[in-house]
Formats: structure tokens, sequence, C-alpha cells
């Protein structure tokens, strides 16, 4: 009778998602430790984990008045990059006439235990809906998305990198964005983003007005396919990587004033914005350098082209991975640098 009673019972299920500042496998040690000592009694725990990216933990024990209504604890603990974990908690019990919604008191108390000493997660400033679904209709895979990769981006998203959404032309793919400037000047130097379809995301450098991925991928380009939430972590992945790719500025100087400036990704030598003056250049050389192709657009002269630049500046990102040309010099300082940017 006890059974036929129980099945008729309400389900109380109550969720609780939260990023825990840990790699995954501390991470996963300190959920089954607070875990196994949820409760007062635990009839049984199970772990499973897949790829090696993802753990999910069941815990069985007794609640409410007397520990005689029994719940199920099931947290399943997701890799973030290197140094942070999702953890979602989920707690489900069936109540009886009196509600001791003991499903929501033991995700709550789980919650605080698992963030027990860390300080708390700062406001992410990148990819906010509030302002972009005033006119775009957001679905909801989109939205489940955007708020996975705001949880997988909060711990090290920083108000000096500006993050923001966009829709492609004709509302097709939502893009997630990121735009990276020099601080010293503000001058912007690429934008790079992921492009969410569903089942499927595309990540690459972007158009600076339209956010359109380039027709050729990049090296270093994001395709891949999944769930949401695992579209959303690998994309956090790849926005935490790039990010940690070392910029540089190399300057070329004539006569003591810098006559050319070009910004690149110094691990692959990948152009990102740069300049060149004619009229303090050395005599000749534009001429030179259209000559042999090193041009582009609107006469662009193309600073590839051009010999070994004298000096570089380190602008962000791991600068130990970065490959400046023999002979290039490194500095601290620069002077002031005339002339229009463009790729």
């Amino acid at each position: 009778m006890t059974r036929f009673v129980a099945e008729r019972l309400k389900k109380y299920v109550q969720e609780i998602d939260l990023v825990v500042p840990l790699p995954f496998e501390g991470t996963v040690e300190r959920v089954a430790e607070v875990l196994k000592g949820v409760g007062r009694t635990v009839d049984h725990i199970g772990v499973e984990t897949v790829g090696g990216r993802q753990t999910t933990i069941r815990v069985v024990a007794g609640g409410g008045f007397g520990s005689k209504n029994p719940f199920v604890v099931t947290a399943r603990v997701t890799k973030y990059g290197e140094t942070r974990s999702h953890v979602s908690l989920r707690a489900a019990t069936k109540e009886g006439l009196i509600k001791h919604r003991a499903g929501e008191q033991i995700a709550t108390r789980i919650a605080a235990l698992l963030n027990d000493g860390f300080p708390p997660v700062p406001e992410n400033p990148w990819f906010d809906f509030d302002e972009f679904e005033e006119d775009i209709e957001i679905t909801e895979a989109e939205r489940t998305f955007v708020s996975s990769l705001r949880d997988s981006t909060a711990l090290w998203a920083s108000e000096d990198v500006f993050g923001g959404l966009e829709r492609t032309g004709e509302n097709d793919a939502l893009v997630a964005y990121l735009s990276l400037s020099d601080p010293e000047t503000d001058r912007g130097l690429i934008p790079f983003g992921v492009h969410f379809h569903g089942e499927r995301v595309r990540g690459d450098r972007l158009h600076n007005q339209l956010f359109d991925l380039p027709d050729q991928p990049s090296h270093w380009a994001l395709d891949t396919t999944g769930t949401v939430v695992e579209l959303a972590q690998r994309s956090a992945d790849w926005f935490h990587a790039t990010l940690h790719r070392p910029i540089v500025l190399y300057l070329w100087l004539y006569r003591g004033y810098a006559y050319a400036a070009r910004y690149a990704f110094a691990d692959h030598d990948e152009t990102l914005t740069q300049t060149y003056d004619h009229r303090r250049a050395p005599q000749g050389q534009a001429e030179e350098l259209t000559a042999a192709g090193h041009v582009h657009g609107k006469g662009w002269i193309q600073t590839t082209g051009l010999p070994t630049p004298t000096l570089y500046l380190h602008i962000r990102g791991d600068l130990a991975t970065a490959n400046p040309p023999p002979g290039t010099k490194a500095t601290t300082r620069r002077g002031p640098i005339a002339g229009f940017w463009y790729e």
C-alpha cells in the first residue's frame, strides 16, 4: 500500500546551476565529498563519467520529518576549460500532504557547501540578452546556449574585452562574439566569435560590420556539433584559447620615425590590422611593394612584404607562445603612429 500511495504523490524537483572555480577533477572530488555527507543515511552513490569531460554523481538519502521522505540528488559536473567547472544540481523527492520542500532545501544546501570558501562569481559583462532581444526573437535553444556560455565564461570575462550578440542576415544564425582592442589606444583589432545553428557551432574571425565568417576558415576555426550545452562548453573553451593567443605590435622605423606598423597574432604571424605611411617610408619602397604584389584593395600596402620589423611591443595574450622574426627587438615604448589602419 505504501508503494501504491507513493506513486501517486506529486514529485517535487529543484534544479540549481553553478560555476565552481576548480579544475574538473578537483570539482568531482569536492562534489562527491559533499554529497556523501548529505542526509542522515546514504543508501547508494553512483558515479558515471563520459569522455573525461562530464561526470554524473547520484545520491539517495533520507529527508523530511524523521528522514523518512527519500530524495535523489543528481550532480552533473562538466569541464569548462582548465580552471573551472559547471555543476548542475537536481534534487527530487515525493511529498505527502505536508510539503516539506525537501528537494529545494537540500539543493540550496549543497550549492552553499560547494561554494563555501570561494569568492562569488563576478558579473559577466559578455553576451547580455537585455538589449539584444528587444527587437529580435530568441528561440529556447538559443537562450539555453547563451545562458550556458555566460556561465562558463563568467570567471574570466573582463570589462576590457567587449562581448556581444548579433544575428546574421535574414535572422539566420545567432552570433556570440568578442572584440579585442589595444588597451592603450583603444584601437579595434579583431572581432571573433561563433555562429550557433542549434546542433552546430562554427567559430572564426568575423567581418567587423556584418559578423560573417570568412569564406575560407582559418587554421584556428571552430566547427563542431553536439547538444546545446556541449556546444556552449566547446565555444567557451575556444574563446578562452583565442584570448590567450599572443598579440604584438610590429613597428618599422626609418630616420627615427615609425612609417609602418602591424598588429598580429604572433604565434602564427596573422595580420589583425596595419598601417603604412608613404611620406615617412624609404623613397621608392611603396612602388617596389606594389610592383611585387604586396598591395590589397585601394592601394593598401601589405606590411608582410616589408623587411624585418625594427621593434615589437607586446599587447596582450601569452607572449611565451609568440614567434617574432629573428632580429626584431622587444620594446615597452611606442611613439606616434600616423596613418589609416586597415586589414
